[in-house]
C-alpha cells in the first residue's frame, strides 16, 4: 500500500528544503545534546575500553588493563577479586558484564576519535574513566542526532514535510532519546537506531516492495547482541516475514512458510551472525553470559505493569505524554491508518516489551532518569504516531485545533521532563540518595519525584545556635538542595560549581551571624580556595579556605529578618580525583563541609 496522499501536495520550494531541514534540525539536535551537562556514564562506564580491546586487540578480554578491584577472604582462606560492577571475572579473565554488541560497534568511531587524538588510555596505558566520559558524550550525542533523522525518513513515509519534522523534533526533545541515549553510550543508544533502520527497511513490505532477508537478518541479529531484550524486534520481524509469506502463497500450511525464501534466509542469516557470538560465549562463560540470563520472575509484577506506565519515576505516560493523543489518534482513525499490518505489529511489540521489563525484578531502572527501560520502544512509537497522524490527516473533515492542541501540550510536558533529566544534575544523583522504604515504593513518591530533585525541598525548621552536622550520621539531608554529594564519614562535599541548602527560621529570629567548617579539596597544589557565599541570591562574602576550620560572615539585617533561607556555596578550583589520578573517584568536588551554625 502506498502512502496516503497529504490533503495538498507540499509545494517544489517546500519539498526542496526537505532534507535539508531534517538535517539541519537533527545538527542543532546533537548540538543541544553537547551542551547539557549531565553524562550518565554508570553502566557504560569499559565500554570503550571493550572497544579498544577489539580495536587494537581483537579481543573483548580487558585482562591486559590494570583494573580496580578489592580483595577479601573467601570461606576456605583463599583470596577472592571483586570488581565494579560493569566488570566480570570468568575464570582467569575480566571481561564487561553487559551485551558485545555496543563495544563492537563503537569501535569504529573510537579509532575515528583516537585520529583526532583522544583516548580512553593515559600516556601511561592506564584506563581514564574521565576521558571515556567525555568521548561517550560526544558519540552519544551523534548516534541520536543520526537516530533522530532517521526517524524523521521514517515518518516521511507517511506525513510531508512539516508533520515529519515535528515528528523527528518530538523524539529528539520529548523522549528518552534526550535524556538517556544522548547521555552515554547506554545499549539503547545503538539499539534505537539499528532498530529504527530495520523499521526502515520493513516498511517496504507494507509497500509491496522487495526486501533484504539478508539485511534483516543482520539488523535482528545485531538488535540481539546489542541488548538481548531486542530478541522481541527479531521475533517480530520473523512473523512480519511469515505473514508476507501466508499472503504469498495462502495455500501452504503454516509448517512450510518457514521454508519460503524471506523467512528462510532471514533465519539463517541471525544463525550465522549468532553463531560466532555462541562460539565466544562458550569460551569464555562456558554458556550464554550472565546479562542474558537474567531471571525473569518479579514478585511486584503488577506494581511494575503500572509503574512502568504511570508512576512519578518511571512511568512512560508521564514522561511520553503524547502517547496519550497518539493512542486516541490510533483508536478514532484505526480504519484509515496507511500500513494497519506495521502499525498492529508495532502495537504488539510495544505490549509484549512492557510485560518483559515488568517480569524483571529490577524493573526499577537501577541508577537511571524516567522511563529508560522504555526507551527501545522510541522508535515503535514515533511509526505510531506518524501513522495516526497521517490517518487523521487524510480522514477527518476538519482538521481543527484539538489535535494539534493537545499534541503541544503533553509535547511541552514532556520535554520538560527530559529537559531536567538532561540538564538538571540532582536528577542523575537522585537514586544515591538516603530514603525510607523499599525501591519499589519510592517509584510512587511524588512528593520527592526525581524529576524535582534539587528544584523543590520541603523546608526544614532549624533553631538558631544549633549546629548541624554533616555526617552520614546527622538528619542534614533534608536541609540539602542540590549540589551535594552523599554525606560521609564526618561531612559532605560539595559539588561544583553550586550547593545550596534551605532552611527556615523563627518568626522572631534574627541571627546575624553565619558560621560554617570547612576544609578544602586538597588534591590541587597547595592553594588557597576561594568560596563565594549567597544568601538568598543576595552575596553576603566570600571566604579563602586554605585549612579545615570554621569560618564566619556577618548576614546584612534585611537578610536576617528572612523567615526562610537558602544558603549558595560556590567553590572556586574543584577537582576530580580520578583526573588528578587520586583515586577512581569521578565527582567534580568543591569544599568538604563538618558543620553549620547561625547564631
Amino acid at each position: 500500500m502506498k502512502p496516503l496522499p497529504s490533503r495538498r501536495p507540499a509545494p517544489p520550494a517546500l519539498r526542496r528544503l526537505d532534507a535539508p531541514v531534517a538535517v539541519l534540525l537533527a545538527a542543532l539536535l546533537g548540538w543541544l545534546y553537547l551542551q547539557a551537562p549531565v553524562v550518565q556514564m554508570a553502566d557504560s562506564r569499559y565500554t570503550l575500553l571493550a572497544s579498544h580491546a577489539a580495536l587494537h586487540h581483537q579481543t573483548l578480554l580487558l585482562d591486559r588493563y590494570n583494573l580496580p578491584f578489592t580483595v577479601t577472604a573467601a570461606p576456605h582462606g583463599q583470596l577472592e577479586r571483586h570488581y565494579p560492577y560493569q566488570l566480570d571475572q570468568a575464570g582467569e579473565h575480566v571481561v564487561s558484564h553487559y551485551p558485545p554488541g555496543t563495544p563492537l560497534l563503537s569501535a569504529p568511531l573510537l579509532a575515528w576519535r583516537e585520529s583526532a587524538g583522544e583516548t580512553v588510555l593515559t600516556p601511561t596505558g592506564q584506563y581514564a574513566p574521565w576521558l571515556d566520559e567525555r568521548i561517550q558524550h560526544e558519540l552519544a550525542a551523534l548516534l541520536t542526532a543520526v537516530t533522530v533523522l532517521l526517524l524523521w525518513a521514517l515518518a516521511r513515509t507517511w506525513l510531508p514535510p512539516p508533520w515529519s519534522w515535528l515528528v523527528a523534533g518530538v523524539a529528539g526533545v520529548a523522549s528518552p532519546l534526550l535524556s538517556t541515549t544522548s547521555r552515554a553510550l547506554w545499549s539503547h543508544t545503538w539499539g534505537v537506531l539499528v532498530l529504527t533502520v530495520l523499521l526502515l527497511h520493513l516498511r517496504r513490505l507494507a509497500l509491496a516492495k522487495p526486501v533484504s532477508p539478508v539485511l534483516l537478518g543482520t539488523l535482528g541479529a545485531w538488535l540481539y547482541l546489542i541488548r538481548p531484550s531486542f530478541s522481541l524486534a527479531v521475533a517480530a520481524t520473523g512473523l512480519l516475514l511469515l505473514d508476507h509469506a501466508r499472503r504469498a502463497a495462502p495455500e501452504l500450511a503454516w509448517p512450510r512458510l518457514f521454508l519460503r525464501p524471506l523467512p528462510l534466509r532471514f533465519g539463517l542469516t541471525v544463525l550465522a551472525w549468532l553463531a560466532p557470538f555462541g562460539a565466544w560465549a562458550r569460551s569464555v562463560w562456558g554458556g550464554l553470559p550472565p546479562y542474558y540470563r537474567h531471571p525473569l520472575g518479579n514478585p511486584e509484577f503488577f506494581q511494575a505493569l503500572a509503574g512502568n506506565l504511570v508512576s512519578p519515576q518511571r512511568g512512560v505516560l508521564l514522561y511520553c505524554a503524547w502517547l496519550l493523543p497518539t493512542a486516541w489518534l490510533l483508536l478514532r482513525y484505526r480504519r484509515a491508518l496507511p500500513q494497519p499490518r506495521l502499525a498492529v505489529a508495532a502495537l504488539g511489540y510495544l505490549a509484549v516489551h512492557w510485560l518483559l521489563i515488568s517480569l524483571n525484578p529490577m524493573w526499577t531502572g537501577g541508577g537511571s532518569y524516567g522511563p529508560r527501560l522504555m526507551t527501545d520502544l522510541v522508535p515503535v512509537l514515533v511509526l505510531l504516531l506518524a501513522q495516526g497522524l497521517a490517518a487523521w490527516r487524510a480522514t477527518a473533515p476538519q482538521l481543527g485545533l484539538l489535535v494539534p492542541a493537545s499534541l503541544a501540550v503533553t509535547v511541552a510536558l514532556s520535554a520538560a521532563l527530559h529537559i531536567d533529566g538532561a540538564w538538571n544534575t540532582e536528577t542523575w544523583r537522585w537514586h544515591t540518595w538516603p530514603h525510607a522504604g523499599t525501591e519499589s515504593a519510592r517509584m510512587w513518591d511524588w512528593e520527592h519525584a526525581e524529576f524535582r530533585a534539587g528544584l523543590d525541598q520541603p523546608m526544614q525548621a532549624y533553631t538558631p545556635g544549633t549546629t548541624l552536622g554533616f555526617s552520614e550520621h546527622d538528619p542534614i539531608v533534608p536541609y540539602l538542595l542540590r549540589g551535594w554529594a552523599n554525606p560521609e564519614r564526618d561531612g559532605c562535599w560539595t559539588m561544583a560549581p553550586l550547593a545550596s541548602l534551605q532552611l527556615a527560621m523563627p518568626p522572631v529570629a534574627q541571627p546575624r551571624l553565619l558560621e560554617l567548617t570547612l576544609a578544602p579539596f586538597q588534591g590541587r597544589p597547595p592553594a588557597p580556595q576561594p568560596v563565594a557565599v549567597q544568601i538568598n541570591g543576595v552575596a553576603v562574602g566570600r571566604w579563602v579556605v586554605d585549612h579545615r576550620g570554621t569560618y564566619a560572615l556577618s548576614v546584612p539585617a534585611e537578610l536576617a529578618a528572612a523567615a526562610e533561607w537558602r544558603i549558595d556555596l560556590r567553590p572556586e578550583q574543584p577537582g576530580r580525583p580520578d583526573v588528578l589520578g587520586l583515586s577512581a573517584d569521578s565527582r567534580l568536588l568543591g569544599v568538604y563541609v563538618a558543620s553549620l551554625r547561625i547564631r
